[in-house]
């Protein structure tokens, strides 16, 4: 069989993760309210997707893992196929063996699987190579050029009339080190240097690029796109853990948590975006990493808000966490409610209509202290929500479910390769 080599070390670890999943108590809890049929072979389908689909675009797979599962409720894991030609909607579905269904041998499906991979998938776990330089010509007395350059050993150096910096974040810093060798060269700085050097910056901003190596292997000491991701993370849970228990007593905890919970929010929907159409495309994926799907299901359906009885929300997700915030740092306005007021009337009403075709928003009202009126109207508020102790406990289990199932998917491509 084509693939073979890849087919024997793909196929244990889906056995592994559905292996996780029959002994889970969810699924178990599940199964123990099941009703088998005693005559008709018949298959547990598990779910191409677990997660509220709001953002995204694609549909999820058709293509089902199912089990063959015995009368007495005991999982054949030796009879394993992939089922086309059923829909479902929950996590788990008992269906019997059907002439209309596709059928298909693991081991077949992942070879098939692995035929339709192509390259793109692997650009999630590129190799980044921070080595492009990138120039700006500057027209000062002194200095011609300002270079962009990764490699460099120094923060700052200066190589005839060509400025060179290792990295753009810190422009006071860089103006510093521009002033520092003026200094010590006796050379004169005039006004507008300053604004040369910092439109200079931005361009390089805008112009500066990495390149993306796509591994053909992959090195197990390295970190690749996602497993820089993974760890960005990972940082940020290292400092929830230690702000969480002292909540009650530090309010800098407490605005630390918050903190670190928009920063991820804000990001974790695109991420897990990116995760769940990535698996709609590719299903192998999701059946490499089905486990880490439904045990963030679980902390999702575990937090304190609204989750129960529903696929958890990403979009209601973001939305408490950005609302808490907004209660804790809200300083300039305050109040959370509309204000509204009543006026007897307008004064001095000019309406004009029937305006040549050609003039842009030629039809209008004016009227006395219009300016003021429509600068009043420009005012907005955010929403704001209390959030309990026990939702932000419960959130670092979500976080942690996050970081999990980013690092294992980062493993199940690399296991593709």
């Amino acid at each position: 069989m084509k693939h073979k080599t890849k087919i024997k070390k793909i196929k244990p670890k889906i056995l592994k993760e559905i292996r996780t999943i029959i002994d889970s108590p969810k699924f178990l809890l599940w199964l123990d309210e099941q009703k088998l049929s005693a005559t008709h072979t018949q298959f547990v389908l598990i779910n191409n997707s677990f997660l509220f689909r709001e953002n995204i675009k694609t549909n999820k797979s058709d293509k089902y893992l199912a089990l063959n599962i015995n009368s007495e409720k005991r999982i054949i894991t030796s009879s394993i196929f992939v089922f086309q030609g059923e829909k479902i909607n929950s996590d788990f579905k008992i269906i019997l063996d059907k002439p209309e269904y596709t059928k298909t041998d693991l081991e077949t499906a992942i070879a098939n699987e692995l035929d339709e991979l192509g390259e793109v998938i692997f650009t999630i776990v590129g190799d980044i190579q921070d080595i492009n330089e990138v120039s700006e010509k500057i027209s000062t007395a002194h200095f011609k050029k300002l270079t962009l350059c990764p490699t460099l050993s120094t923060l700052f150096l200066v190589i005839g009339d060509e400025i060179k910096i290792k990295d753009y974040g810190d422009r006071e810093l860089i103006w510093t080190e521009i002033q520092n060798y003026c200094a010590e060269n006796s050379i004169e700085i005039h006004d507008n240097l300053g604004g040369i050097i910092d439109a200079a910056i931005t361009n390089l901003q805008d112009n500066a690029f990495a390149k993306l190596d796509i591994p053909k292997s992959f090195d197990k000491s390295k970190q690749y796109l996602l497993d820089k991701i993974s760890t960005v993370i990972s940082t940020h849970l290292t400092s929830y853990n230690e702000n969480i228990h002292r909540i009650d007593s530090d309010p800098n905890s407490m605005i630390e948590i918050l903190r670190i919970s928009y920063n991820f929010v804000s990001d974790v929907n695109k991420l897990l975006t990116l995760v769940v159409t990535l698996c709609d495309l590719k299903p192998i994926v999701l059946w490499l990493t089905l486990s880490k799907y439904l045990n963030l299901d679980s902390k999702f359906q575990a937090l304190p808000w609204g989750f129960a009885k529903q696929k958890p929300s990403l979009k209601s997700y973001e939305s408490i966490i950005k609302n808490a915030r907004n209660r804790s740092f809200h300083q300039l306005f305050p109040f959370n409610k509309d204000l509204r007021f009543e006026l007897d009337a307008i004064e001095k009403v000019s309406v004009t209509i029937f305006s040549s075709f050609t003039k842009k928003d030629g039809n209008k009202m004016s009227y006395k202290d219009q300016q003021l009126y429509d600068l009043l109207r420009s005012f907005t508020r955010v929403n704001e929500q209390i959030v309990s102790k026990s939702f932000w406990i419960k959130n670092e289990e979500v976080m942690v479910a996050v970081h999990d199932l980013i690092g294992e998917t980062a493993i199940a491509i690399k296991s593709l390769r």
